[in-house]
């Protein structure tokens, strides 16, 4: 019969040991030389007597016995109902990073009749804001959002799933999921404190805009504005995503409104932001030759908005076919190869980039460069959940290839099964 199933099945913890002792051929001194525990005390466990010995006693004769760790674990579930003895074993088990003994201790401990559910709990979510392996979070956050939902304890329901959401929104590749995970956790705001709920519907209103549900972004930006009776960064963002996205949405005057809302803001990064925005409004007024030149001076003097800026004159040189200056404006690449984009809306702002790059060696006829970029641009795109757009590069680089009457060499369809298996990947 296999170790496993006498543990879990057909003995006590004590007989597990003293038949991995006997097979060893060790008595009982033997054990306690090679384990530092007495004799005595050796002999208790065995018996029975000794009916929960501590974590680290057990540990020590396990290393000895070459018992798997995994089963000591196992027989402590079943026998610990000591809040802190579980906690004790919920740390220990988190350092082996054994994500089903975790949910198993977790239950456990929040199972017991010895503390009140509510202290388990907090206990519980403090331990998971203090740990810093996000998947762990994620764990314990799962069984305190399954167990509070199953007893109706409201509070730590919502702020697990809030928390559980600034995490997963976090792997751009999975935008939409947890776009819809943050709206279901919405239901639950009312449980937050202020800040958390403030702090929420920013979030989620970012996200809405980097998936260009324009105006879910507005509404729920709209509530933070509501929410927040300070003059917080956060207020400041959202009325910045509120501006951008009534821009968007081909609503300029209301984003105009907002942007003389913004720019009663203090904080550092408002005035880059504020130049764009003037530009991209005299743009879409037509005043196309003020904008250039606005973005030409932000070009000059910006740090944080480099891409937008570079995106918005590239849109307009492209427009005149002023190929000259976009010669000019390429000369600024190496500047985004040195930057770090952290936010999708940055990161759709660069695969955008590529794509008006591609646009733009085409009409001067460089065929093979312009497919690399739509490629890169259909990457880059594929990382930040925005697949029609990936979809469309690709059709791109399939009409360039037909309406010239060309035929794809190995090179560039190695190139797609490449891209197609990433972007499968990502999806």
């Amino acid at each position: 019969m296999k170790l496993k199933e006498k543990s879990l099945g057909y003995t006590t913890l004590g007989e597990l040991i003293k038949e991995c002792r006997e097979k060893k051929c060790l008595s009982l001194t033997d054990l306690s030389n090679l384990s530092g525990i007495t004799k005595g005390g050796l002999s208790k466990i065995e018996s029975g007597e000794t009916k929960r010995p501590e974590l680290s006693t057990i540990k020590s004769i396990a290393n000895v016995l070459d018992i798997p760790y995994k089963e000591i674990v196992e027989h402590y579930i079943e026998l610990e109902q000591r809040p802190e003895a579980l906690r004790e074993l919920l740390l220990e088990v988190i350092k082996f990073s054994d994500n089903n003994l975790i949910s198993k201790v977790t239950l456990k401990l929040l199972q017991s009749h010895q503390e009140d559910t509510y202290t388990s709990l907090e206990k519980l979510y403090g331990l998971a804001e203090s740990i810093s392996d996000s998947q762990v979070k994620i764990i314990l956050y799962n069984s305190i959002v399954k167990y509070s939902r199953q007893h109706g304890i409201m509070t730590y329901l919502a702020k697990a799933l809030f928390h559980k959401y600034l995490i997963e929104r976090d792997d751009f590749s999975r935008l939409h999921e947890t776009y819809q995970s943050g709206k279901y956790a919405l239901h639950y705001t009312d449980f937050l404190s202020p800040n958390e709920r403030t702090l929420f519907l920013y979030k989620l209103g970012v996200h809405a805009f980097n998936l260009m549900l324009y105006n879910e972004c507005i509404e729920l930006c709209e509530l933070v504005l509501e929410e927040d009776g300070t003059e917080s960064r956060i207020k400041a963002d959202a009325v910045g995503a509120i501006c951008n996205a009534y821009f968007y949405l081909e609503q300029y005057d209301k984003a105009e409104s907002y942007l003389d809302v913004y720019k009663g803001f203090s904080f550092p990064h408002i005035p880059d932001n504020v130049k764009l925005m003037t530009a991209a409004l005299n743009s879409a007024r037509g005043l196309v030759d003020t904008a250039i030149k606005q973005l030409q001076k932000s070009l000059e003097s910006s740090r944080n908005t480099t891409i937008h800026v570079i995106n918005r004159l590239f849109e307009l040189h492209l427009r005149n076919n002023d190929l000259q200056s976009i010669e000019e404006l390429l000369e600024n690449e190496p500047k985004l190869e040195q930057q770090t984009f952290i936010t999708p809306y940055q990161k759709s702002e660069l695969a955008y980039f590529y794509k008006l790059k591609g646009d733009f060696t085409l009409r001067k006829g460089d065929f093979h460069d312009a497919m690399n970029c739509y490629i890169k641009s259909a990457l880059e795109y594929g990382k930040v959940s925005a697949h029609a757009n990936s979809m469309d590069c690709l059709r791109l680089i399939m009409d360039s290839y037909i309406s010239r009457n060309k035929e794809m060499d190995i090179s560039v369809l190695q190139k797609l099964k490449e891209l197609y298996n990433e972007i499968r990947v990502i999806m």
